[in-house]
């Protein structure tokens, strides 16, 4: 069976020879650190992350090789994430989950050189359970082939940031979370709105605290609400008061 490290081999190779190629045409950097490219813009950059799992590596009938990987942009903000850490002591959170285009991508890997050291002698468990998941293993139907990368990136990815490319921009879009909009406006120097957005925020938490039931989702609204008083004390240097 083939080890972990020879995945992460694989994974940083296809992203080497495969992806890296049409993405720096494109003016993404490979960050080969963190299995990522970023473009670099004037207060917004563009970052892509790849991801793979368990089940990456897929072996057909015919003992071709298919590599899956996972692409998914976000927009980052360095000179913010600075200023968090700064101001607030704490790593920013990021855009991820508000404004990203993702695909999963099928890379032929059958012309990849293996070495010994890139296996191991499976025990007899672990013989069944690669049998049984190797005769489960196909190629996604959603997949995308590589060809179609520089597609993904051209029509996907960068239209989605081209009416974020200042921070101006990013703060009249609708789709970055709640939690974020007051952090950027106090970073922006719009320090009375910056008020105004957390107490708004603040009284929605705490309306969606009220009518929760869920004691896990009350422990998380309770968590955010303390996380806000904290950041406005700090940014501020008074007490959050919503009245």
């Amino acid at each position: 069976m083939i080890t972990k490290k020879a995945i992460s081999k694989i994974h940083l190779k296809v992203l080497s020879e495969k992806v890296a190629p049409i993405l720096n045409e494109l003016g993404f950097k490979f960050l080969k650190s963190n299995a990522s490219f970023v473009k670099s813009g004037n207060e917004i950059d563009i970052v892509v992350k790849s991801f793979i799992n368990s089940s990456s590596l897929i072996i057909d009938e015919d003992d071709n090789l298919t590599f899956l990987i996972t692409l998914r942009s976000q927009p980052k903000l360095t000179k913010f994430s600075k200023w968090h850490e700064v101001n607030l002591g704490t790593d920013s959170r990021d855009l991820t989950n508000s404004i990203n285009a993702q695909s999963l991508f099928a890379f032929e890997i059958s012309n990849f050189e293996f070495s010994k050291e890139d296996f191991y002698e499976p025990t007899a468990n672990q013989r069944f359970k690669n049998y049984i998941s190797r005769s489960l293993s196909t190629k996604p139907k959603d997949s995308k082939d590589e060809v179609q990368l520089g597609e993904f990136i051209i029509s996907e990815v960068l239209p989605l940031y081209q009416n974020i490319d200042n921070l101006e921009k990013l703060l009249a879009n609708g789709r970055i979370p709640l939690y974020m909009k007051p952090k950027l406006l106090a970073y922006n120097g719009n320090i009375e709105s910056s008020k105004s957005e957390y107490k708004l925020v603040y009284g929605k938490i705490q309306e969606d605290l009220q009518n929760e039931e869920r004691e896990s989702i009350r422990k998380h609204f309770e968590y955010e609400l303390s996380k806000m008083k904290t950041d406005y004390r700090n940014l501020f240097n008074e007490e959050i008061n919503c009245d």
